[in-house]
């Protein structure tokens, strides 16, 4: 890509706005010096709690991608009735979202704990605690995550379906939303986990999910067997170290990954998502949206926990990668 298109593209994303429908949830994480391998157990001993950190996560992290990378976002999601909604609540109003739409459940809120023990300048992830209920919302709820969207729609130029399983995306919801976005020709990007979703612009398994979806191993048979039962306009494939594979009708191309130092491939995909979302709907060439994803993971996964990209850390990576001009 030339240096003066790639500045066109990344210039664009001020002036798109994207929504995001999906699962949200609190990342949490404590930290606190390692000081000695436990006499009980093989395992670390985390000596006094120094700090805690709480970030948006889950669609939530895919939204501040959006803001980060300059672009605005329309979000709506579900939280449970409880302190952590409360608390996921006050920190998409502190994000600089343009309209939120999250409404309360009696379900609890997805909250994703981790103990980080810190020796020197290094951090290792001890553990993981999950607390989540991943039971389908209800009727009534999906009627008014529909109402606000068609609320919204004029002021949308595309959206994503992020699924985590935790029960927002219901098949109703999915089928709605998807009719209701090609009536009015806006660009559906869906990051699946274990829904299919049919004539979505995009559909972005990674390697592992495509497998899944299709029973089948090799890339390009996979792709061809998936592309045909849910008709999508592109399957975009992220398989990390091989880059991402694009797949439509003229067949299969691999956009290769870029140079990085690999540190947390946390939150790597939600980055993916929201850089392709901007990137297509600012001039929708599949190839150079790709391209502009793939360097974006590849700023995500050298930084630590819930990341966020700026539009000055890719053109930092084309520059580093000596592919930026011509």
């Amino acid at each position: 890509m030339r240096r003066e298109e790639l500045e066109k593209i990344l210039n664009s994303f001020k002036e798109e706005k994207i929504a995001v429908v999906g699962d949200i949830m609190l990342d949490r994480f404590r930290y606190g010096p390692d000081e000695r391998i436990s006499p009980e157990e093989p395992g670390t001993v985390v000596i006094q709690e120094k700090s805690v950190e709480e970030k948006l996560g889950g669609a939530g992290n895919v939204a501040m991608n959006i803001i980060s990378l300059g672009g605005s976002c329309y979000f709506f999601g579900v939280v449970g009735e409880d302190d952590y909604g409360t608390r996921l609540e006050k920190l998409l109003n502190a994000s600089g979202i343009e309209r939120c739409i999250l409404l309360k459940d009696k379900r609890r809120t997805t909250v994703k704990e981790r103990i980080i023990a810190t020796r020197e300048n290094r951090k290792r992830q001890v553990i993981r605690i999950d607390r989540e209920d991943s039971y389908d919302i209800n009727f009534e709820i999906s009627c008014k995550i529909l109402k606000a969207l068609k609320q919204n729609i004029n002021n949308i130029d595309g959206i994503i379906l992020q699924d985590y399983g935790k029960g927002l995306l219901t098949d109703y919801l999915i089928d709605n939303i998807v009719n209701e976005m090609n009536l009015k020709g806006i660009p559906i990007f869906v990051d699946p986990k274990n829904k299919l979703v049919k004539n979505a612009s995009i559909f972005k398994p990674n390697k592992r999910e495509l497998s899944r979806f299709s029973g089948i191993e090799d890339i390009e048979g996979a792709c061809k067997k998936l592309f045909k039962e849910i008709n999508p306009e592109y399957l975009v494939v992220t398989a990390g170290d091989e880059g991402i594979y694009t797949y439509n009708q003229q067949g299969l191309r691999r956009i290769p990954t870029v140079a990085r130092d690999v540190v947390d491939v946390m939150g790597a995909g939600d980055t993916v998502i929201a850089s392709l979302a901007l990137s297509y709907v600012s001039k929708k060439n599949i190839y150079d949206a790709c391209d502009i994803a793939n360097h974006a993971a590849s700023v995500a996964v050298g930084k630590i926990g819930t990341a966020t990209v700026t539009i000055g850390e890719i053109k930092k990576s084309f520059l580093d990668n000596g592919i930026y001009g011509g």
